[in-house]
């Protein structure tokens, strides 16, 4: 069950419209002290299971040293589905997991993840195009087959006796 206490002292956004400096530079000092957001520039908007926005950030101090291109996730969108939980579970991982994994393991970088006491959810992440890394249709070819392989081999040894 997703958490339902504020996990962040920044106010999260509940639009795309809210997401400005002051949120920025609340929510990105929580891990990196030294921020301050000057200005955001919201960029590409993409809804599915939550909302992507790409921001542009001018920084009046940045010691960090964070990009000026990140991605902004968050549960922007009216669903006929709950995704609060999945949104909620994601912004622990960036919050919680992902600082302890080694750079060995391939992800986005988070700098930021948290989850308001109504469940609301949301993750600051790195732009992945700045790597140049290019994401594949969740249709690709090998995708069903390998998941029906699994599927199958899962369900004849649930069902072979022990």
């Amino acid at each position: 069950m997703a958490p339902r206490v504020d996990t962040s002292l920044a106010r999260l956004p509940t639009c795309v419209d809210d997401i400005d400096a002051a949120f920025l530079t609340a929510a990105l000092s929580e891990r990196h002290r030294g921020v301050r957001v000057d200005s955001v520039g919201i960029g590409d908007t993409h809804s599915g299971t939550s909302s992507t926005v790409g921001l542009t950030l001018e920084f009046g101090r940045n010691d960090p040293g964070l990009p000026e291109r990140m991605l902004l996730k968050g549960s922007f969108a009216q669903h006929e589905f709950a995704t609060g939980d999945l949104s909620a579970a994601e912004a622990c991982f960036y919050r919680d997991i992902a600082p302890l994994l080694g750079d060995d393991v391939n992800r986005p970088i988070g700098y930021f993840g948290g989850v308001d006491s109504n469940g609301r959810a949301v993750v600051v992440m790195e732009d992945l195009t700045d790597r140049e890394v290019k994401s594949s249709p969740s249709c690709d070819t090998w995708f069903h087959p390998t998941i029906s392989r699994a599927i199958s081999t899962a369900r004849v040894t649930a069902s072979t006796p022990h």
